[in-house]
């Protein structure tokens, strides 16, 4: 056995194990660089949907409070609504024994 081809050996190797530690470390690096870029992407995306969705809640809160005032106000008008319609018809019932009184009258009177 030759010891000085085997130590040869041995560096050329480690030499190509170094080259390719080297390159293997250069794509780890690229790696890492790309998965910060997508990690700020990712953090910016969810600032930007928080942003959306707290302006979606305040918009849908605003509906529903709208709406509740609406549906306050119509309840209102058809209180007013029904009373008004209650006040038609008691007036309408003393117009009709008014006019039954009248028609009752002149149907004793001959005419």
């Amino acid at each position: 056995m030759n010891v000085e081809r085997t130590i040869e050996f041995i560096l050329e190797a480690q030499a190509k194990s170094e080259v390719r530690m080297a390159a293997h470390e250069r794509r780890m690096d690229a790696l890492d660089r790309r998965m910060n870029g997508v990690t700020k992407l990712i953090q910016q995306g969810t600032r930007l949907l928080v942003s959306f969705q707290k302006e979606t809640d305040r918009k849908i809160d605003a509906l529903i409070d709208g709406q509740l005032r609406a549906d306050a106000r119509f309840e209102e008008a058809q209180r007013r609504t029904d009373a008004a319609l209650k006040g038609l018809a008691e007036a309408q019932k003393i117009t009709e024994q008014k006019l039954q009184r009248l028609i009752d009258r002149q149907s004793r009177n001959g005419h």
